[in-house]
C-alpha cells in the first residue's frame, strides 16, 4: 500500500494499525451494505490509531502527557473538558496549527503550520476518545494465513469478503481521502445454475427444483474462476432412471465448448436402484435406532448412491473460463442426459480431509 504524501507500508510511514482489514463470512443472498456496517468498529479504531500516530510523530509530548499534568494539561483533562463541546474541539484543532495561550495557563502552545486541518482533527478525535471504551476489533494482520470459519447456524453455502480500507492524512488544504477494496471469494461449492452462459439446459421448479442437461453437446460456462491452488473439480451429477435419463459423458474444456480439452470424466450411467426397497431399509433402521434425525425420504436414498465425477486441474492456475460439455449422441431429442447437483472445487487440504 502506498500514498503519494503519506508514504508506504514497506517504509513504515503508513503503519499497519492505520489500515482497516476485515474478513467477513457472506451468507447466501448477502447484503453487502449490511456487512459494511459491521466494519464501523474497525474503522473507528483505525481513526483512533491514526490520531495517536500523528501525535506520536509530533512534539506534543514535550508539553503534554496522557494522564498526568505537565507543562500543559493532560490529554485526559482536555478530553473531560471538551468531550461534548464540538466548537471547543474545533478551537483546539486550530490551536494545534496556529498555536495559542490562555486557557490552561500562560504557557504558549507552539504552532504547527505543517499540520493540515484534517490531521489536527484526527489528533483531537484521538484525545477526545481516550476516555471511551475501545471498540472490540478482530485483529487481522496485513500478511499471513487466515483460517475461515463458518458462523454458527449458517449453512456454509455463503462466501467470504476480504476488505482493506485506508484514509490518508490529507495535505495542505486538501481534505483526507478514503478508499477501500473488497475482494469476494466464492464458496468452493457452487450451484450449477450459477453459470455465465449455457446451451441445452432445462430448469424445473415443481414438484422440486431440478437442473437438467437435455441435449447432446450441451454445455455450461463458468467464467473467470481462479484455479490457483485448486487440485480437482468434482461434479455431482446423476442420470435418474425415474426420469428416463440417458446418461452421458462430461468433458472439461477451456475458453469455449470446443476449446482445449482438460479431461473427460467417467460416464454417468442411469441409476437403476430400487428406491422404494432401499428406502424401506433406511426407514426400518431409523425406527430401530430410535428415530434419530429426520425421516428418510427418496432424496435420502438417491444421495447415498450419488457420486462425484472428477477432473484433475492441478496443472491449471490463474483465472480461467471453464466449459462443461455433455455428450451422448444416442440420446433422443429432448431426453434428459444428466441431472446436475453441484460443482465443488477442491485443493490439497480438502483432499486430505
Amino acid at each position: 500500500m502506498k500514498d503519494k504524501e503519506d508514504g508506504t507500508l514497506a517504509e513504515g510511514k503508513i503503519k499497519a494499525e492505520e489500515v482497516a482489514i476485515n474478513f467477513d463470512y457472506a451468507p447466501e443472498g448477502f447484503d453487502p451494505i449490511e456487512i459494511a456496517q459491521n466494519h464501523r468498529s474497525t474503522d473507528d479504531w483505525v481513526t483512533f490509531s491514526k490520531g495517536k500516530s500523528l501525535i506520536d510523530g509530533s512534539d506534543c509530548f514535550s508539553c503534554h502527557r496522557i494522564d498526568v499534568k505537565s507543562i500543559g494539561p493532560s490529554y485526559l483533562q482536555v478530553a473531560e473538558k471538551y468531550k461534548r463541546d464540538k466548537k471547543g474541539q474545533e478551537v483546539i484543532a486550530e490551536k494545534i496549527i496556529k498555536g495559542g495561550v490562555g486557557v490552561w495557563g500562560e504557557h504558549a502552545m507552539s504552532a504547527h503550520p505543517d499540520i493540515s486541518p484534517e490531521q489536527a482533527t484526527l489528533m483531537v478525535e484521538y484525545i477526545m476518545g481516550l476516555n471511551d471504551p475501545k471498540p472490540v476489533v478482530q485483529n487481522i494482520p496485513l500478511a499471513g494465513n487466515y483460517t475461515t470459519i463458518v458462523p454458527a447456524k449458517e449453512n456454509g453455502k455463503g462466501g467470504y469478503l476480504l476488505r482493506a480500507a485506508y484514509t490518508d492524512k490529507g495535505v495542505g488544504n486538501l481534505k483526507t481521502l478514503s478508499s477501500e477494496k473488497i475482494i469476494a471469494l466464492r464458496n468452493p461449492t457452487i450451484n450449477p445454475e450459477d453459470y455465465d452462459s449455457a446451451e441445452g439446459i432445462q430448469l424445473l421448479t415443481t414438484p422440486r427444483r431440478l437442473f437438467n442437461i437435455i441435449q447432446d453437446g450441451a454445455w455450461l460456462a463458468y467464467e473467470q474462476l481462479d484455479l490457483t491452488g485448486v487440485s480437482e473439480i468434482a461434479i455431482s451429477a446423476e442420470a435418474p432412471s425415474r426420469n428416463g435419463a440417458a446418461g452421458g459423458i462430461i468433458e472439461l474444456h477451456l475458453d469455449s465448448p470446443d476449446g482445449p480439452l482438460i479431461g473427460t470424466a467417467e460416464k454417468v450411467t442411469p441409476l437403476t436402484i430400487d428406491v422404494q426397497a432401499e428406502l424401506g431399509k433406511l426407514r426400518a433402521e431409523w425406527e430401530k435406532g430410535g428415530k434419530v434425525g429426520p425421516r428418510p425420504s427418496g432424496r435420502t436414498v438417491r444421495a447415498l448412491f450419488q457420486k462425484d465425477y472428477i477432473f484433475d486441474v492441478s496443472k491449471l492456475s490463474d483465472f480461467q473460463n471453464i466449459y462443461l460439455v455433455f455428450k451422448n449422441p444416442e440420446a433422443k431429442e429432448g431426453q434428459i442426459l444428466v441431472q446436475m447437483n453441484r460443482i465443488t472445487f477442491k485443493n490439497e487440504l480438502n483432499l486430505i480431509q
